[in-house]
């Protein structure tokens, strides 16, 4: 006879990390309607690296299934869902909202996330500093308030996009008034509850970083990739740039609080970062820029059809020196350096920087 403590442990069933195909995706989806996806190839150093981390999270998460689609054999899977390269770590609904995990991928990090990721998008407020004490408590440097007679479920869409990200607050109020409060700055959506949702959608985007936000590894596939357009980078040495970092700062808050005729095109056209390029040296040494003797403008576009990279060197008038290359940029009057699908320049003979 088996003792009972045994016989306790034998009973206990051990969750395995459900393996999602082209026959079982969508009946998987359907049947639990939440999914934390890890998109993977067989042969990706990281992916084997976090393979003992994903296992071991299907054992102990149980607030939705841990799966994982092997991409080299089920391409049209991972192309539906936007993956480019590995491991991507998504969260599906069938509801047809997607949410891209961009953290750390630490068990508990990545549980957290995606319990945050089933909760309403929206915090009810009690009044406007009610909303401010509540995203000062998740740390939110921007955050939006939407206030509205009454509460409708299509608000949500507003914001799902941007989910664990940032903090958006919903207050009662008389009117519909859509809110950015941008390092302290309120800054009003000029559109009303009727306008495309796709405009209050690009608005959100459009205000949730810092006016001059840094560019590093954690935020690049935000600030590079997902916004379609091209992103100018002051490449620099904060510690030895420090004051024209100000300069630029300055810079970037008043194109958008008190835009101009002669600088509106670039609110419009182009996403302003900086970078330190000595925290940052494998990028800016894909991309040939060499910033140790002094700042540089970048021009960084993958946005367009050729992809290139332009850059130029400050002049006296910094300000002055931005408006005029970004000027000629939008008038094609640079020649740029052509970028590799890794995203690095491409040597004249055709051999990629390394």
């Amino acid at each position: 006879m088996i003792p009972p403590i045994f016989a306790l442990l034998l009973a206990v069933s051990v969750a395995e990390v459900l393996v999602l195909t082209q026959d079982n995706f969508d009946s998987e989806l359907e049947k639990h309607k939440n999914l934390f996806v890890k998109f993977y190839a067989p042969w990706c150093g990281h992916c084997k690296k976090l393979a003992p981390t994903w296992e071991e999270m299907s054992n102990e998460y149980t607030t939705m299934p841990v799966a994982e689609v092997d991409c080299t054999a089920h391409s049209s899977i991972c192309g539906k869902y936007g993956v480019n390269g590995y491991p991507t770590i998504k969260l599906l609904q069938s509801s047809g909202a997607v949410f891209k995990y961009e953290k750390a991928r630490e068990k508990d990090e990545m549980m957290k996330w995606a319990d945050s990721m089933l909760e309403p998008t929206l915090t009810k407020c009690d009044s406007v500093e009610d909303c401010a004490e509540k995203s000062r408590k998740v740390r939110a440097l921007n955050y939006f308030l939407l206030e509205a007679p009454e509460y409708k479920e299509i608000y949500e869409s507003y914001f799902t996009d941007f989910k664990g990200e940032h903090f958006f607050g919903f207050l009662k109020a008389k009117e519909w008034k859509l809110t950015a409060v941008r390092e302290g700055e309120h800054i009003v959506y000029k559109g009303t509850e009727n306008s495309n949702v796709n405009y209050i959608k690009k608005f959100v985007a459009s205000h949730r970083y810092a006016f001059l936000p840094l560019l590093g590894q954690d935020n690049a596939a935000a600030l590079i990739h997902e916004r379609g357009r091209p992103t100018v980078i002051f490449a620099l040495d904060t510690e030895r740039d420090n004051k024209l970092l100000k300069t630029l700062s300055k810079f970037a808050r008043e194109i958008i609080l008190n835009p101009k005729d002669e600088t509106s095109f670039i609110e419009m056209r182009y996403t302003l970062t900086f970078s330190d390029t000595g925290s940052w040296k494998q990028f800016f040494e894909g991309i040939d820029v060499d910033s140790s003797a002094g700042p540089k403008i970048v021009i960084y576009d993958n946005a367009s059809p050729k992809k290139q990279v332009f850059q130029a060197d400050f002049g006296e008038d910094p300000v002055g020196s931005i408006i005029e290359f970004l000027k000629k940029h939008k008038t094609r009057q640079l020649t740029g350096v052509p970028l590799g699908k890794d995203g690095r320049v491409v040597r004249p003979d055709g051999d990629k920087e390394l």
